[in-house]
């Protein structure tokens, strides 16, 4: 199971690791999402990959306008994050007659490496309609890539190219690329991280992507200017940007028509090129650079243009502004650059700049704040910029209306009063709870961040102004001196509440000094337990200045599993009534112990002692149990596990316990051949190839399969006896003559060849024992004559002629053996024949065979070949049925030809072996019998618990055992002979 578990995760880990390896960027495909969930009582599709999001944009496109989606997990476009697609994407909701009017909820998850190109409305969405919503998404390492080779009017964003929906709590880290190559007629663009135009609402973006717009203009090419509206943001906004943040650059090179006129139009801003309704609380944090060759230019630090009633507030921009005007003829023509707006026809105010560089190459209308307030209904107020890092005038020029602008010190733009100032218009209006400030400059307000106030403290007409931090708290200045005979009694509100430096305060006010005579004034004076949440022990009323004195009863506090507790005091030395005031008691607290007992693992004490509460005892004796027999103890730990103090416990001793070993010896005579550690009641293991010259081992001398103490083991034997094996010739002349240990067989020689004469086989007196390479066992002296038979006169008798000619071909090419070949017949039904060992039957031939099939295989020496449509049957009986048969032996077997069925019957017969006479010299001794089944030996009428054992010719071991089982079988791999010996006797048998 282990080694399964680890091959599966191997293969999952190469799988995954193979999966990355070959992942492919995405070229377009589609995928219908397999699931669908329900949000707020709507359905939708849970996207998952790349194609899933295609598809869902081919929908949207395709008119299913209002379904909804939810990322499920992040989606990568690219054949990594950290790459782009190549493959244009198609924007979900095409355009305006598609508007995409549902919900995609990124869920918070990030889409990698979209890419998109040569649309007029680029974006992960292009038009998103009254009802539709972005939400909760964020996009990565994608490229926004417009080249533009002809006049056309284009809005290109990250998420959305012309918006009329909800853009909310997303993020963008694509870059925005426009490279324009223009003809006769130029450029109209809106160009946004976010949007491209903003008909609607975007509130909580960041964009950290480059904003690049480049332009190559055809010289001396006559054609219509058009304009650029470029923003951190949003290109064009005609409705409500808030709470949003650029830090992403912008990168702005010879935008729009060029002609010695230089005419065209540029309006660039840190959040929106140019806004006609209200941006606020916004922050642009990206440098901006710009390089132009047109005349009418507008950049502006949160806004290149900021139309007539259009309004910008509680804005702020933190980084440089850098404009290159490139004219090749004639002077700047109404350019204006500014650190929040560069051309001002609304309201600007509650804003500030801390921009490092604010700068020209030529002289155009420049201000730290506003390029040019065009008219006499436009307003600046409450809007301030750092002049430790700007020195420059706050407005360029101005037409319109100005109140408090102005440049500010660091120092003063770093305090919370700044932030109060932003807040009211210089203190004005009533507190918009926009700004905060924890260090530095002013940031806006959340949950965790307050907004800042003013607290006015006065004390009948001398004022202290005080401001509160982003926790809510106010520094409270020391208390007033009263006069003579008066009390003061602290600082309360307009609604006679007292105030303390505890107080968070959630509106400016103004908070008064109130004082008594000291005679009209009693306190109340409380005595509590431990604090003010526990019990009232006392409480009385004190005129001022009078003693305070507990009179009840001594204070008490709960004993606690850890500690008892004894009075000690309160936490104020109780002393004159000048205010209202709360005693608490406080006492000396005593570790409390307890009885630990410490037992061994039979209940019997060990020891015991008090400990203190919150300690980890330990037991002043180390416990010992004693061995046994069997096993050893070593102490482990106790039950239950030691831990800290917290009440009386007993603790019992645990132990871990390990065999005892016994050493076991092996002894052949006095040598020892082994030595062993075995634990109590396990077993020794033998020695194996325990010998003696001249001797047999029969086993030894005791038992060691339950070790129970220290074992010697001798190895028994029995003296073996020497057999002399002579082999003769048929005419007394020696061929071998060898001695033989008891038990061990004898391999018969390969015989002398005579002329005249073939040999036959091996025998001792009447009884043949196998041929050459057979192994015989040898149990007594032996002598082995080499029996020969002489060979036949060539036959004269004709064979018998087929009538085809072809028969006779085949004929020839049957083996020959040493006897005459056989006859040649035809049969029509039935061959019955008797046959020797090494005689042949007679030769069928078939002609004109059209089909044939063998039905038994009762005669395994039965041959059959095919030449054309002839058919032979030979056979010859081979010498191994000397060993098998005896006078008599039938064989059948049977074929069909052509339909027809003939039968072949052989009676075998061994005229030198009678059917009375024993098989082999051990056969005498058989006790068991071997059969031979598809290569495997089949034993049957074995003695159970006899030692076996199944050789080669060549005498070596290829299985042994002990007989578990009067019948068993034993599997051969190869055919040939082999002996097989169980106890003392050895039967020799021939695998086919």
């Amino acid at each position: 199971m282990k080694i399964t578990k680890l091959y599966l995760i191997i293969v999952s880990l190469v799988a995954l690791l193979a999966g990355n390896a070959i992942a492919a960027a995405w070229t377009g495909s589609t995928s219908e999402p397999e699931n669908m969930k329900k949000i707020d009582g709507k359905s939708f599709y849970v996207i998952t990959t790349a194609d899933e999001l295609a598809w869902f944009a081919a929908q949207v496109n395709g008119g299913k306008t209002t379904i909804n989606a939810v990322l499920g997990n992040d989606i990568v476009f690219g054949a990594k994050k950290t790459t782009r697609t190549t493959y244009p994407w198609s924007p979900i909701g095409e355009d305006n007659n598609h508007a995409f009017n549902g919900v995609l909820d990124g869920a918070g998850h990030i889409i990698y490496g979209l890419y998109a190109r040569n649309l007029k409305f680029t974006g992960l969405v292009g038009y998103l309609g009254n009802d539709g919503v972005l939400r909760n998404l964020s996009l990565r390492n994608g490229l926004r890539e417009k080249n533009i080779f002809m006049g056309s009017d284009i809005q290109i964003a990250a998420f959305a190219a012309q918006n009329y929906g909800l853009i909310k709590n997303c993020f963008n880290a694509d870059s925005i690329l426009v490279d324009e190559e223009r003809k006769k007629d130029s450029l109209n663009a809106n160009i946004g991280s976010i949007a491209g135009i903003n008909d609607g609402i975007i509130e909580y973006v960041q964009n950290e992507g480059l904003v690049k717009v480049i332009t190559f203009p055809a010289p001396n090419d006559y054609g219509t200017p058009k304009t650029i509206y470029g923003g951190g943001i949003v290109g064009l906004n005609r409705k409500t940007i808030r709470n949003a943040q650029n830090r992403g650059s912008m990168q702005i090179s010879n935008s729009t028509y060029y002609n010695s006129y230089g005419r065209g139009t540029l309006h660039i801003g840190g959040v929106s090129g140019r806004n006609n309704s209200n941006i606020n609380m916004c922050m642009s944090e990206g440098s901006m650079e710009i390089t132009s060759y047109v005349r009418i230019n507008y950049i502006g630090g949160i806004s290149g243009t900021n139309n007539k009633d259009a309004v910008i507030e509680n804005c702020v921009k933190k980084s440089s502004i850098s404009f290159s005007p490139a004219y090749s003829n004639g002077d700047v023509f109404s350019s204006n650059m500014g650190g929040v707006v560069g051309s001002n026809s609304g309201k600007v105010k509650n804003s500030f700049v801390i921009a490092n560089k604010i700068k020209s190459s030529r002289t155009i209308d420049v201000g730290a704040i506003i390029g040019k307030n065009e008219t006499n209904t436009s307003t600046v107020s409450n809007t301030y910029f750092n002049a430790d890092s700007l020195s420059m005038n706050s407005i360029g020029s101005n037409s319109g209306t100005a109140t408090s602008v102005a440049g500010k010190s660091t120092k003063d733009m770093q305090k919370d009063q700044f932030a109060w100032i932003l807040n009211t218009t210089n203190g004005t209006e009533t507190n918009s709870g926009v700004w905060t400030r924890t260090t530095g400059y002013p940031d806006f307000a959340k949950d965790s961040n307050l907004p800042i106030y003013r607290i006015v403290f006065n004390d009948d007409g001398a004022t202290s102004n005080r401001y509160t931090n982003y926790k809510g708290l106010a520094t409270f200045p020391e208390n007033p001196e009263p006069a003579e005979g008066l009390v003061f009694m602290g600082w309360y509100n307009s609604e006679d509440v007292r105030v303390k430096p505890t107080t968070v305060f959630s509106s400016d006010q103004t908070v008064n000094a109130v004082y008594m005579n000291a005679t009209d004034i009693y306190w109340t004076i409380n005595f509590f337990n431990t604090d003010v949440n526990s019990t009232l022990l006392e409480t009385k009323q004190y005129q001022h200045g009078s003693i305070v004195a507990y009179e009840g009863e001594t204070p008490t506090k709960e004993t606690t599993a850890k500690y008892t507790y004894t009075f000690k005091g309160w936490n104020v030395e109780p002393t004159n009534a000048v205010e209202d005031f709360d005693y608490y008691a406080v006492y000396d607290s005593t570790i409390r112990s307890y009885s630990i007992i410490f037992k061994d693992y039979d209940g019997s004490e060990i020891s015991s002692s008090a400990f203190e509460y919150g300690t980890i005892p330990s037991c002043s004796k180390t416990p010992s149990r004693t061995a046994t027999a069997k096993w050893t103890y070593a102490h482990k730990g106790w039950k239950p596990a030691l831990d800290y103090v917290t009440e009386s416990t007993a603790y019992t001793a645990t132990y871990d316990s390990t065999k005892v070993e016994y050493k076991v010896t092996f002894m052949n005579g006095v040598d020892i051949i082994d030595e062993q550690m075995v634990p109590y009641g396990d077993a020794a293991v033998a020695p194996t190839n325990v010998t003696r010259e001249g001797y047999r081992f029969t086993g030894w001398n005791t038992s060691f399969s339950n070790v129970t103490e220290n074992l010697t083991v001798k190895a028994l034997f029995e003296e073996l006896a020497t057999y002399i094996v002579k082999v003769l010739d048929g005419d007394g002349t020696k061929i071998d003559s060898v001695k033989i240990v008891e038990g061990e067989s004898y391999t018969l020689p390969t015989a002398p060849k005579k002329d005249g004469y073939t040999f036959d086989a091996y025998y001792n007196g009447k009884t043949m024992l196998g041929i050459a390479g057979d192994a015989i066992p040898v149990v007594a002296n032996i002598t082995i004559t080499a029996v020969y038979t002489k060979d036949p006169e060539s036959s004269s008798s004709s064979v018998v002629k087929s009538s085809s000619s072809s028969a006779k071909s085949s004929s020839s090419s049957v083996p020959k053996s040493s006897s005459s070949l056989p006859k040649e017949v035809v049969i029509s039904g039935k061959l019955e024949q008797t046959l020797g060992v090494y005689d042949w039957m007679d030769l069928i031939i078939f002609s004109g065979v059209q089909n044939y099939s063998r039905e038994s295989f009762n005669i395994p020496f039965l041959e059959i070949t095919e030449s054309g449509t002839n058919l032979t049957i030979f056979g010859t009986v081979p010498g191994t049925y000397r060993e098998l048969v005896c006078n008599g032996t039938v064989k059948t077997d049977s074929l069909t030809v052509n339909g027809r069925i003939y039968k072949i019957e052989l009676t075998i017969k061994n005229p030198n072996k009678p059917c009375n006479s024993a098989l082999t010299l051990a056969s005498a001794k058989k006790q068991f019998s071997v059969n031979t089944y598809n290569s495997n030996l089949l034993i049957s009428g074995a003695k159970v618990g006899e030692p076996y054992a199944f050789f080669d010719m060549q005498g070596r071991v290829l299985k042994k055992g002990f007989v578990e089982s009067v019948s068993f079988n034993i599997p051969v791999a190869v055919a040939g002979n082999y002996v097989v010996k169980i106890g003392h006797i050895t039967q020799h048998v021939q695998i086919r």
